[in-house]
């Protein structure tokens, strides 16, 4: 495998942004790297934010590689095929002969073909429709399983001779409707955040409310990433948590961890000699509010950090 990754190695490195964002966990959040120490993460994006060079699709089931060669006849085939060996999942990765701009005065004729050829051909695939394509699966990284199946970039108009695409992509308006002003982009963001953070919110059962809420913000991001016009990251914020906090809230798991901590606090209120041991169970727990506190973190957000009520976090504070 060293092997085959060399017969490709330069012209993917060359391909790839000058500091791409990467990670081994989302859970720890995404951080820009330069390229060289990127490319030793598990994941990093392809693409610069406003440039497209690879088109990725992520197959979420087991025997992806295998439907591509039984299954999809007729489809392109895709220039990398990074698989994980232990489940059988896989990115499809499409390099682009000529690049496709996105920045806000790019002609929008080929960024509509491209997201024609793109709806297409991950319907053909049976692709994750909630994957942004912002992050892939690194095919240099020891731990992926990755195959070279074409050297030649695609372009535009070679990915779609065998697909059926609707003729009215180049006569759509310069900006989409839900792009075309502040409201719509932050109706955009919110709802597809809604939509993937009532499932992946599952996830973080058993971790801290800020990986929660972290992993919320970089969802946004690669949202909003794909916007003609971003929102600025202060408002991509706000949206995140407004929606980690509803979900935290409302997943069954973590309300019932909540109720039970409220639970015993409720038992510990006595001055009997038991109530005072498991009054002070709860010291580490002040502790670590206040040194939250004086890190500038919110009241609200160390209730939610902690597992316990607003009033409580405003009790130990004062």
């Amino acid at each position: 495998m060293q092997q085959q990754h060399l017969n490709f190695q330069n012209s993917f490195l060359e391909s790839l942004p000058a500091k791409p964002y990467a990670t081994d966990d989302f859970s720890c959040g995404l951080k820009i790297h330069t390229k060289k120490s990127a490319v030793t993460k598990k994941y990093l994006s392809l693409n610069h934010k406003y440039v497209t060079n690879w088109i990725t699709f992520d197959i979420d089931r087991a025997g992806a590689v295998a439907d591509l060669y039984y299954d999809n006849v007729g489809v392109p085939e895709p220039n990398l095929v990074v698989e994980n060996p232990e489940n059988g999942h896989a990115h499809f990765l499409y390099q682009l002969q000529t690049p496709v701009f996105l920045h806000e005065n790019a002609s929008r004729k080929p960024i509509n073909y491209l997201n024609a050829v793109y709806g297409e051909l991950r319907e053909l695939l049976g692709a994750d429709k909630a994957y942004s394509g912002l992050m892939s699966k690194n095919p240099l990284h020891e731990c992926w399983r990755t195959q070279e199946l074409r050297v030649e970039p695609y372009s535009l108009a070679g990915l779609s001779q065998h697909l059926e695409l609707e003729l009215t992509f180049t006569k759509q308006p310069k900006i989409d409707l839900d792009e075309a002003y502040h409201e719509g982009r932050n109706s955009r963001i919110f709802t597809e955040l809604k939509e993937w953070a009532y499932v992946a919110v599952r996830e973080f059962r058993g971790k801290t409310y800020q990986q929660w809420l972290q992993s919320c913000i970089d969802y946004c991001m690669q949202i909003n990433s794909i916007l003609v016009h971003p929102l600025g990251y202060g408002e991509v914020k706000q949206i995140a948590k407004s929606v980690s906090k509803f979900c935290w809230k409302q997943d069954a798991y973590c309300y019932a961890m909540f109720m039970e901590r409220q639970a015993f606090k409720a038992k510990a209120g006595g001055s009997s000699p038991g109530g005072v041991a498991r009054s002070a169970s709860y010291e580490p727990l002040r502790e670590q509010a206040a040194l939250l506190f004086a890190d500038g973190m919110k009241k609200k957000d160390i209730a939610l950090e902690l597992g316990v009520s607003d009033r409580t976090i405003r009790n130990w504070l004062n």
